[in-house]
């Protein structure tokens, strides 16, 4: 608290000194003393504006503030828990594969609201913190076009014709940043109590420094008439939340005092800060917001206010429009503006922007979406083809939020998570400041029934270190990256990554008949710490469609190096819940012995499926019937349990090698450590080979692996190198010490007994 004073103090004093600012205030008394508050400025030489405000209060004053930045850890369902992929939890924080085919034009274009389901899914209200709303799909099932049909009739913007190349300014946003006509505003001083009050003195004084802040609004240059009011109305806004707060516990009214003062005075500092930026645009409605992306020149844009595309007054003739090439060649940076309590929204509704990730175009797009909660009808998703992409604490609930796959003339794009980021695709929603249902339609025009959209369609994703991410599909494939090009899926270090996918029936891009949540042409790499979860469990689209089925987990689809990189202390879990319609884990490859997993120190790869009924297909496969390579180390875990299924089998006809490992037997313990194993599946049959252990122990693991002529439903293998090295240091141990004794014993024979021993 002092040093919040002291700093306070101090800007004011540097504020005076340097003649930056002069202020003239009103004082207020109330049960706390005198409030000082300023209400008019004079603007200083050098066009900048000090809007001091400060509420005297004694050094031993509160503050009170709500830091809603840190993100919402607990949003992952656990293990076996059902989901349903009409559900949203939306909390508030601060902060194709060659198969695709290039003309994937199945995305449909309009929406029909006269055919609206029951079914709907709803964010959740600002400022509020939380929402969980259930929703149950009583449509009749439709079919869908499959596979590349799905977008056939939804405009798909043009990323080379289509960008705007109109160099009439007439419609952009006034400049924020021309000091020869805008004022800054520089918003610094806190307001804070230590005193109890009644609610009506609280009330009178939430009003008071509204107003302040509404006058300070007002005289602000360098925003538009339009945005003034739309932060005077937030301030208002909030002014009015707090009051409805006050009662009459005069401890809770002080604390809702300060709390109010403090998130009505975060706005203006949000805009302040936005003003500062001289390569910004601040924008707070459709019209301003479709202008500074389709026909700006400023590649940050900075939203001030929540907004819906479907307010545009006017709207383009397409729905597919392309970024200004004022803007394409470089960051294309869209973020809320400054609010430590509050993360605005955009919802692009029908519309999709398009970039360039043109293989012969240098001059890329990349697109960074920060503190934003995102929305969106179109099937191509808010921006598409773009070279690359970063999400940094946002939410998105929509048809699909990235589409840019690697094509043979585009370069797929790289998507990297920072922080807290939820990406969802769902067939109807509403935003958290609209009441009114916005739905997504398939390629039938079946509104609001169904979305076979995938939630990220890319090259390579990157989720950032101690980065928190969840997918969720509606019914697709949640990563699909299987381009021309190898893709690769990176967990950094800490990292955690959470999947669910739905849909097993008209899925884009299916993999044997299913959705999965990983579609990959190439790597999965996981470093140390980080933590890959894959829940594969039934939603509303697989029960109305799909007979109860619940789709896949891991799809690496036929290439020449599929690889899975598990690092030190990393997991990969995946958990089936229900009967699966195909095998969780699928993974082809074009010759043998290429498909490897490699589990590092510490690092485990499980698979555990619960529920699976007369499921009877596989829990991991290879079409080919080649050969999986488990690389352990010491300490490292690779396991398989399908015990709740009485039909299912570990894998049809493929093969496992490991080197230094051991098997958990029938009882929990484990076997002597193999230095070579090798187990071949064939159907319902098991036979395995085995070096480095002695005819009894070989005779155990026999037993267990032929599982008295059963099926084996669970195989659990352990990185045993270490206990490799530890047996073979005893053998070199025993031999030197063995060496040694006979030399001691030699030293003491007589000249003629050492001659007959070295004989």
């Amino acid at each position: 608290m002092e040093s919040f004073k002291k700093a306070i103090k101090k800007r004011n004093k540097v504020s005076w000194e340097t003649g930056e600012t002069k202020q003239r205030y009103k004082l207020i008394k109330s049960k706390r003393g005198w409030l000082s508050i300023a209400m008019g400025i004079t603007f200083a030489s050098m066009g900048i504006v000090g809007g001091g405000l400060h509420v005297s209060a004694d050094t031993n004053s509160q503050i009170v503030s709500a830091d809603v930045k840190a993100a919402n850890q607990d949003n992952a369902p656990v293990a076996g828990d059902g989901v349903n992929s009409n559900q949203v939890n939306l909390s508030k924080s601060s902060a194709k594969d060659d198969t695709k085919n290039e003309n994937d034009t199945s995305k449909t274009t309009e929406t029909n609201p006269e055919t609206a389901p029951q079914n709907e899914v709803k964010a959740q209200e600002q400022p509020t913190s939380e929402l969980n709303n259930e929703v149950q799909d009583n449509s009749e099932p439709a079919k869908t076009k499959t596979t590349d049909e799905n977008k056939s009739e939804q405009s798909q913007p043009n990323s080379t014709d289509e960008v705007k190349n109109d160099d009439d300014s007439s419609n952009q946003m006034p400049s924020n940043n021309d000091k020869d006509s805008n004022d800054l505003v520089k918003l610094y001083s806190g307001v804070y109590a230590d005193t109890t009050s009644n609610q009506a003195e609280c009330q009178q004084e939430i009003d008071v420094v509204a107003q302040a802040l509404n006058n300070q609004i007002d005289i602000t240059k360098g925003i538009t008439d339009n945005d003034k009011q739309a932060f005077i109305n937030q301030i208002n806004t909030l002014a009015t939340e707090g009051k409805n707060r006050l009662g009459n516990d005069n401890d809770n009214n002080t604390k809702v005092f300060n709390e109010t003062n403090l998130k009505m005075q975060d706005v203006c500092l949000g805009v302040s800060t936005a003003l500062q930026n001289s390569n910004g645009v601040l924008v707070t409605n459709a019209d301003e917001f479709y202008n500074a992306l389709a026909n700006g020149d400023k590649h940050d844009i900075i939203i001030g206010n929540d907004i819906d595309l479907a307010n545009l007054v006017n709207k383009p003739s397409s729905q597919g429009i392309g970024i200004s090439n004022k803007i394409a060649n470089g960051d294309v940076n869209i973020s809320s503006m400054y609010n430590k309590y509050y993360q605005y929204s955009v919802d692009f509704d029908v519309y999709t922007f398009s970039g360039n990730n043109d293989r012969s175009n240098k001059n890329l797009t990349n697109v960074n979406f920060t503190n934003l909660y995102l929305f969106g009808t179109n099937l191509y998703g808010p921006i598409a083809n773009a070279s690359s992409y970063t999400f940094d604490n946002v939410q998105y609930l929509g048809a699909q939020a990235v589409y840019s796959p690697d094509t043979s003339t585009a370069a797929g794009a790289q998507v990297t998570i920072k922080n807290t980021v939820i990406l969802e695709t769902v067939n109807q929603y509403q935003t958290n400041f609209s009441t009114q249902t916005k739905y997504i339609n398939d390629s039938n025009n079946n509104t609001g029934k169904y979305n076979v959209e995938q939630a990220i369609e890319a090259n390579n994703v990157v989720f950032a270190e101690n980065s928190n991410f969840t997918g969720t599909t509606y019914s697709g494939n949640v990563l699909e990256l299987a381009g021309s090009a190898n893709s690769s899926i990176t967990l950094c270090k800490g990292s955690t990554v959470n999947l669910y996918p739905h849909g097993t029936s008209s899925v884009q891009n299916e993999v044997n008949g299913a959705a999965y949540g990983i579609v990959l042409k190439g790597k999965i790499i996981l470093d140390d710490g980080s933590a890959l979860n894959i829940f594969s469990q039934r939603g509303d689209i697989d029960s109305a469609i799909a007979g109860n089925q619940v789709a896949g987990a891991i799809a690496l689809v036929r290439n020449g190096s599929n690889q899975i990189e598990i690092g030190n202390n990393a997991n990969i879990n995946v958990y089936t819940k229900n009967q699966p319609k195909s095998s969780p884990i699928y993974i082809e490859d074009n010759s043998p012995s290429k498909s490897q997993i490699i589990i590092n120190n510490g690092g485990s790869f499980n698979y555990n499926g619960s529920g699976l009924g007369n499921y009877s297909g596989s829990i991991i496969q290879n079409p080919a019937g080649y050969t999986y390579n488990i690389n352990l180390s010491d300490s490292g875990k690779f396991s398989l349990d399908a015990l709740s299924g009485t039909n299912a089998k570990l894998t049809p006809k493929d093969t496992i090698v490991a080197d230094n490992v051991k098997i958990q037997l029938s009882d929990g313990s484990y076997s002597a450590p193999i230095d070579h194993l090798i187990i071949s599946f064939d159907k319902d049959d098991v036979t395995a080979s085995f070096t480095g252990v002695s005819s009894e122990e070989g005779k155990v693991i026999s037993t267990y692996l032929n599982n008295n002529g059963n099926k084996l439903q669970k195989l659990v293998l352990f990185g045993a190198l270490q206990d490799a090295k530890d047996a073979a240091s005893k053998v070199i141990d025993k031999a030197a010490s063995d060496a040694k004794t006979q030399i001691d014993n030699e030293s003491n024979l007589a000249p003629s007994e050492k001659q007959k021993s070295s004989r």
